[in-house]
């Protein structure tokens, strides 16, 4: 079974992962300010962008890439980081191929703007770093596929869908693609479920969403 645990992500980062970064011009111009403001992404961008603009100007920078290109970028840095102990200065996208994939595969069930299959990925790189492939098809197998394709409309939130649902089926197994088609909710699953397994399911959900820092608990509506 996958065990989810707290990992203190750059809550700075996070929050743009979370929030609606649709590409428009306000979009941008909010970006370069919010960026400009935090000392830590800003001082990672001037150490790790030179290769884009040697002045390290946030609104050329965020002109060559877009919004996406340089949240590849800094979810790269911060993965090396964590893996190796600095920040590096020449970055590589390679660390973070299999999440592109993962979010690629996924894009049409979740709404665009929002990077939370991206950060669903990104969190569970930082636990099982070679793995990550292999956990994200244990994730979403063809199963969990063919469902998203007869019943999934868009959802903001499919990263907590997506976790409910592997826990579910590893307790209940494949009753639960019934379930949800007859419509029972959240909760009604959630009583079939022993009082051990409740608290295991409980307890990694949390761990996410602490590591994401969501105080929001987010269940019934995403399933």
């Amino acid at each position: 079974m996958i065990e989810l645990s707290f990992v203190n992500l750059p809550d700075d980062f996070t929050y743009l992962l979370r929030s609606n970064m649709q590409t428009s011009g306000r979009v941008f111009s909010g970006l370069k300010s919010y960026l400009n403001d935090r000392k830590g992404i800003k001082g990672i961008i001037e150490c790790s962008f030179k290769d884009i603009d040697k002045d390290c100007r946030f609104d050329r920078i965020i002109n060559s890439l877009g919004w996406l290109g340089l949240r590849d970028r800094l979810a790269a840095i911060y993965l090396a980081h964590f893996h190796e102990g600095h920040f590096p200065h020449q970055v590589t996208l390679e660390s973070i191929t299999d999440i592109l994939d993962f979010e690629t595969k996924l894009k049409e069930y979740s709404l665009e703007g929002f990077s939370r299959l991206f950060l669903l990925g990104w969190y569970l790189s930082f636990i099982y770093d070679q793995d990550t492939r292999k956990t994200l098809d244990t994730i979403v197998d063809s199963k969990v596929l063919s469902f998203l394709k007869k019943n999934c409309n868009r959802n903001q939130y499919l990263d907590i869908f997506l976790i409910n649902l592997y826990y579910f089926r590893e307790f209940l197994g494949d009753d639960i693609f019934k379930f949800l088609e007859q419509g029972y909710s959240y909760q009604d699953i959630f009583s079939n479920l022993s009082e051990s397994q409740q608290h295991i399911m409980t307890k990694n959900i949390l761990a996410y969403k602490a590591s994401l820092n969501e105080s929001e608990f987010i269940v019934e509506e995403t399933i």
